[in-house]
């Protein structure tokens, strides 16, 4: 009999960025790519935190800037700023991508078990789509 070893909160393999003076991480099978700042269109009637779409391989796609989501100081764009193309779950298990613009993306760690001591600061209701 197969044993299937459970995942836990906080353990894996995610992708650290800085925002703000701050490190956090995705987990690594969210984020599909990792792209240069490129011009964003502003659309009008969309959320403050919305800053508009951007033309991603043909596509339109929605682009966040967590800063104004989470009420952080916008610092201005550097050279190391980028946009994260992630995946997120909308509405009625509906998977779609969605950019969100980061001060720098640093390295992929491993977290294990034993170093995963902290919750997510976040519910599972607020981390789902739309922004």
């Amino acid at each position: 009999m197969n044993k299937q070893r459970k995942r836990t909160v906080g353990q894996g393999r995610f992708l650290t960025f800085s925002l703000g003076g701050d490190t956090f991480g995705l987990g690594i099978f969210k984020v599909k790519a990792v792209v240069e700042l490129m011009t964003v269109i502003c659309v009008p009637g969309f959320s403050l935190s919305m800053e508009g779409v951007i033309n991603y391989r043909g596509k339109f796609l929605p682009v966040v800037d967590i800063r104004q989501k989470f009420n952080m100081h916008h610092d201005r764009y550097t050279e190391k700023t980028c946009i994260l193309v992630v995946e997120v779950q909308a509405s009625k298990g509906v998977v779609s991508e969605v950019g969100i613009i980061v001060d720098a993306v640093s390295e992929v760690v491993n977290i294990s078990r034993k170093t995963a001591k902290l919750r997510l600061p976040l519910a599972k209701k607020e981390t789902t789509a739309p922004f």
